[in-house]
Formats: structure tokens, C-alpha cells, sequence
């Protein structure tokens, strides 16, 4: 079947417009703009977390550094504190030592002033045997058995003799009343004449004793 030529025209243009394929329509105007308000509102929300986000991380830090100041202050205080507790111990150990030390010591010279009161009475009873002895009138052995008791009771409270006859003089314990010549040799004590006592180890009384000078002094006194 052929083509109808005697087709209206305005018909004709109508199918050919019908055929052609349209261009793709672009929308203009507000739907666009809203489109970049929309953009420009989610780039302003994210600066403003950023923002804030800084600042709570600034905040943190701060806090963290005043953290750190208060652990620091409270390990100075705690350092210090543990000082004070160790000094303080340490006060009350010296302190318990210095009381029981002066406690021994006042024990001590309490007890060397009751016993030097017994010391005259020991002399008494020694210058007694000694002269008894000397004498031959009478047997000393009551005198001297008195006197052994009287030094035995002494001696077990701690009193001791300090040496005497043969031992070398000492000024810490004796003290030089005589000087001579002697066939012992210098220096050394010949003769007590007052007998001298320790304590617990302390000087109670000094002795007082003859010294020798030596032999080379006898030769002296002779020519």
C-alpha cells in the first residue's frame, strides 16, 4: 500500500513532531537554589562539631593536666608525710633508748651513794686486821671474816676494787700521792693507801697510792 500524499498536512506535522525524541528537560530556578542551601547548611553543622570537638578535646586536656598537677601534690604529700612518720619514729626509739640509759644511770649513782656509806666501815675493819696482825696480841680471824663478808656483799651490787699493788698507775683511777724510789720499776703502784672502787664499770672513788721511781731513783736516794 503506497503513501496517502492527500494526508492533511497539519497531520503530517503532528506525526513526524509525535516521532522525534525530546530533549531531556532541565528544571531551573528554586528547586536548584534549595538544593545548595542544603549543601551549605550540612558544611556549616559539620564546622561547628569540629569546633566543638576541639574544644572538648582542649577541656580534656586541661583536666587531664590538672589531674596530674593533684597526683603530683598528693605523692609529695604522701612522700613527706611517710618523712614525718619515719623522723617520728625514730625521735621515740632515741627517746625510749636516752630514758632507759638515764634510768640504768640513775639506778646506778643511787647505788654507789648507798654503798660508798659502807666503804668507811670496810677501811675500819682492814686498818683492824691490819694492825691486829701486826700486833700478834690477838687472832684476827673474827676481824678478817667480817671484813670478807662486808666486800663479798659489796662486790655482788657491783662494786669492784680498782687494781692496786703491781699494777701500772692509771691516772683515769689512781691518783699519785707519793712518788719514791723502788726496785719496781717505774710507774708502777707499790703501796694503796686509800683503796679506790668501780660500779657498773664507772669510777665510784679513786685510789690513792704510793708510785714507784724506779730503781735508778733508790741508787739516787742512797748517795
Amino acid at each position: 500500500m503506497g503513501t496517502d500524499v492527500s494526508m492533511d498536512p497539519d497531520k503530517r506535522t503532528a506525526e513526524t513532531t509525535k516521532g522525534t525524541p525530546h530533549d531531556p528537560v532541565v528544571e531551573t530556578g528554586e528547586p536548584a537554589e534549595a538544593t545548595h542551601g542544603a549543601e551549605d547548611e550540612t558544611w556549616s553543622t559539620t564546622g561547628a562539631d569540629s569546633r566543638h570537638l576541639d574544644e572538648r578535646i582542649r577541656t580534656l586536656e586541661a583536666e587531664v593536666e590538672r589531674l596530674g598537677d593533684e597526683l603530683a601534690t598528693a605523692r609529695e604529700s604522701a612522700r613527706s608525710a611517710d618523712e614525718k612518720r619515719l623522723r617520728a619514729l625514730a625521735d621515740y626509739d632515741n627517746l625510749q633508748r636516752r630514758v632507759a640509759e638515764e634510768r640504768v644511770e640513775e639506778e646506778r649513782r643511787a647505788a654507789a651513794r648507798i654503798l660508798e656509806r659502807f666503804l668507811e666501815p670496810v677501811e675500819v675493819l682492814e686498818r683492824a686486821v691490819a694492825a691486829t696482825e701486826a700486833t700478834g696480841k690477838a687472832d684476827p680471824k673474827g676481824l678478817r671474816m667480817a671484813l670478807e663478808r662486808f666486800e663479798n656483799a659489796l662486790r655482788s651490787a657491783g662494786l669492784e676494787p680498782v687494781p692496786g699493788v703491781g699494777a701500772p698507775f692509771d691516772p683515769r683511777c689512781h691518783q699519785a700521792v707519793v712518788r719514791e724510789p723502788s726496785e719496781q720499776p717505774e710507774g708502777v703502784v707499790i703501796d694503796i693507801i686509800r683503796q679506790g672502787y668501780t660500779i657498773g664499770g664507772k669510777l665510784l672513788r679513786e685510789a690513792l697510792v704510793k708510785v714507784s721511781a724506779g730503781s735508778e731513783g733508790a741508787t739516787q736516794g742512797e748517795a
